[in-house]
């Protein structure tokens, strides 16, 4: 069973955390996915740049890249699980990895209300 490590470092398992706590932690991966995009495409702001090593910062980048689909997994199945909308964040690593959703859409998709669906 996979485990979260606080911000206090305590340690729980992902399914004993609280749904505002899960979501929020999909969307700081999201964030720092995108942030790492940044850093990597030399899109970093002004400040960034000056105070943060380049060398530091895009070794740490490179590796959150290379990485982020086994931090972020866990925790995006186990919203799925508890039927959370993080649409939000994959909305956000989508366009950070430049990619579109191949989602089918469904029936109920085409229709505007219950009733048309329903005949």
């Amino acid at each position: 069973m996979k485990k979260h490590v606080t911000k206090d470092r305590r340690v729980i398992p992902l399914c004993e955390m609280e749904d505002s706590h899960l979501k929020n932690t999909i969307g700081y991966f999201a964030q720092r996915l995108s942030y790492a995009r940044m850093v990597l495409d030399d899109q970093r702001s002004r400040f960034d740049a000056v105070v943060y090593s380049d060398e530091d910062e895009k070794e740490g980048a490179e590796d959150f890249v290379e990485r982020y689909d086994e931090l972020i997994g866990p925790y995006v199945l186990e919203a799925m699980i508890r039927d959370i909308n993080v649409t939000d964040s994959i909305d956000l690593i989508r366009t950070t990895l430049q990619r579109a959703s191949k989602r089918t859409p469904m029936l109920a998709d085409f229709y505007t209300t219950t009733e048309e669906y329903n005949g």
